[in-house]
């Protein structure tokens, strides 16, 4: 179990900086270097990331990232409801430790 939450927190960190570099907040160089940092960095999927950053597509990342939380996060669903642009109210789903939608 403790491995399994050990990997969606790489992952959960990973979506995140991967999400930075698509909104323009990170530069490519920016996440690489995020990627390498402290235990993110020593992890394989840290690993994985530095080297995948440079030639795959970060979107594709990301969907790739997104997947394997599906796979490995031990979801704990939340109910919500969220204020759309033009004021009407949208119920949403997600978990509460990795932040994916539920499907």
């Amino acid at each position: 179990m403790s491995t399994i939450i050990t990997m969606s927190n790489e992952l959960y960190q990973i979506k995140r900086i991967l999400i930075s570099h698509i909104n323009g907040l990170l530069t490519q160089d920016e996440a690489i270097e995020r990627f390498s940092e402290g235990e993110l960095g020593l992890s394989s999927y840290g690993k994985r990331m530095q080297d995948w950053v440079y030639s795959e597509n970060p979107n594709s990342l990301l969907d790739w990232v997104i997947r394997e939380l599906n796979r490995t996060c031990v979801h704990e669903w939340v109910d919500d409801e969220i204020e759309m642009p033009d004021e009407s109210i949208r119920k949403i789903k997600y978990c509460c430790h990795c932040e994916n939608n539920f499907n």
